[in-house]
Formats: structure tokens, sequence, C-alpha cells
């Protein structure tokens, strides 16, 4: 019996070294491009033939570690904030590691902000106006915003009048289904609307009701 349970014991131990010879150890450190800081919660995912087959998220230290049979592969890190990295050709031979030194790149976030860029492309030509008619009263028209010079005399006393306005906003009454059976609704997405509003708040100002 005892010699049975060694003999078991020795085609297990001959199997798993056979396994392990045929497997590598891809090894991979995650830092940010900035300032070489480790990022952790970093989802790494290995593909083949276009099909996941392994993953991993990065420890706090920016570390991942995942073993592979040997043969060649593809890597994607994402990472929230930074840009995602994709590597091609991840090679893993047979009882070696494959050490990666990954920088990622913030990624930089761009907004619609097309209502504050008018209003602030309208708000730089009116003092260009001003500052280049203060001899006369002049009317000029740039791109939509259209100014009146001042004249001399009365330059110093030009106030600033704030012309925004918002159309009344009248919220649809409720409709029984029952009496009103193709009463219907819609969802949009506004991101002017989104801007405008962040300006309000940026410019510690309550926004004005019918603003959105």
């Amino acid at each position: 019996m005892k010699t049975l349970i060694s003999i078991i014991g020795v085609m297990l131990l001959s199997t798993s070294t056979t396994l392990n010879l045929h497997t590598g150890t891809l090894w991979g450190t995650i830092t940010s491009s900035n300032n070489s800081s480790p990022i952790a919660n970093t989802y790494v995912q290995i593909f083949q033939n276009g099909q996941e087959i392994a993953k991993k998220i990065t420890v706090s230290n920016g570390t991942f570690s995942l073993y592979l049979n040997q043969s060649s592969y593809s890597l994607k890190v994402t990472a929230q904030g930074f840009d995602t990295y994709i590597d091609n050709q991840v090679i893993i031979s047979e009882g070696k590691t494959t050490n990666l030194k990954i920088s990622l790149k913030p990624s930089i976030v761009t907004d619609s902000v097309t209502v504050v860029e008018e209003l602030a492309l309208c708000e730089a030509k009116k003092e260009t106006v001003q500052a280049g008619m203060a001899m006369a009263s002049k009317s000029i028209s740039i791109r939509g915003c259209k100014y009146v010079a001042p004249c001399a005399a009365d330059y110093s006393m030009a106030q600033e009048f704030n012309t925004e306005s918002y159309d009344v906003i009248n919220e649809n009454s409720f409709k029984d289904v029952i009496n009103n059976p193709l009463s219907t609704f819609s969802i949009d997405v506004d991101k002017a609307s989104y801007s405008n509003i962040r300006r309000f708040l940026t410019q510690n100002q309550k926004p004005v009701k019918d603003a959105v």
C-alpha cells in the first residue's frame, strides 16, 4: 500500500513539473507618467486570439503578476483618469519571467463649453471695440456680437449691462393616460445647459430658474 501511494505521489509530482515547464510569469509595474507614482486598482487584461484569458488588478504599489502558458499575448491596461494602454507583443517564455514597466498618461478631459466660450469671445470683442473707439460713437458688429463704442466724454461713465435672458418654461400639466391614451414623453441631453449651469456655480451665482 505504501509503495502504491509513493508511486502515485511521484506521478503527480512529475506531471506538475512537466506542466510548469510550459509556463512563464508576467510581472508588471504600472506608474503615472507625471510623477512616476504607482497606480493601484488598475485593471489588467490578457487576450489571445481576441479572447480574454486572464485578468488582474494591481495592488497598492502598482504591481501585478500572472502565470501564463508559453506564447504571445495582447495586454490591455485601464485606470480611471488615465489613457488606455495596449501592447500586442507580450511574449511569455517557458520558465522565465517577463518584466513590464508601464507608464500611463493622464487623460485630458474636454467638455462641451460652447455657451461659456461664446460669452467669453463676445466679452473680449466688446473690450477691444471700447478701447479702440474712444473718440466717437460708432456701432460695430463682429461675428454676431453688436456693440456701440462710447464717446470720449462719457467713456468713464460707461456701465456694464447684463442682457442675458431666458424664455419662460411652462411645465406640461398632468394628463390621465385613461383619458389621453396617446400621451407620450421624451428625454433629451442638453450639454449647453449643463455648461451654463456650471458657469453660474463657478461664479458663485444661483442659476436662473429657466436657464435649464
